[in-house]
């Protein structure tokens, strides 16, 4: 439970609120291949993406057993969605107090008939 707690509250934090479109450029967005992927320092074995080889063209038994052991180990990256860096997420809004909803609400007791009830 405690652990939970700690990871909870880590990930929840201000801190990863304000990084976490840099995690999202790199993992799926505008970082993940190609110069703006080389400067960061986020390129992996071409066999890893997604495209990077076309099995079904490889002839020889061998070199498609390879590739495909080589999928295995080192897994495969996520598709690319997006193109352009992800926004930065805006700061939370202070809620001053939470709103509750009576369910008397939803069918109209409170603030007067709803209009299915009246004849």
């Amino acid at each position: 439970v405690e652990f939970v707690r700690i990871h909870r509250q880590a990930l929840e934090s201000d801190f990863v609120s304000a990084n976490l479109h840099h995690w999202i450029d790199l993992i799926f967005g505008c970082k993940q291949r190609g110069p703006a992927a080389e400067e960061a320092v986020n390129v992996f074995y071409y066999l890893t993406y997604e495209g990077g080889a076309d099995l079904d063209a490889i002839a020889d038994p061998g070199l498609r057993r390879s590739a495909e052991a080589q999928i295995r180990s080192f897994g495969q990256t996520p598709r690319q969605l997006f193109t352009k860096p992800h926004p930065q997420r805006r700061p939370a809004i202070e809620v001053p107090r939470p709103i509750f909803f009576a369910r008397a609400d939803l069918h109209g007791d409170i603030c007067g008939p709803s209009p299915a009830s009246t004849p």
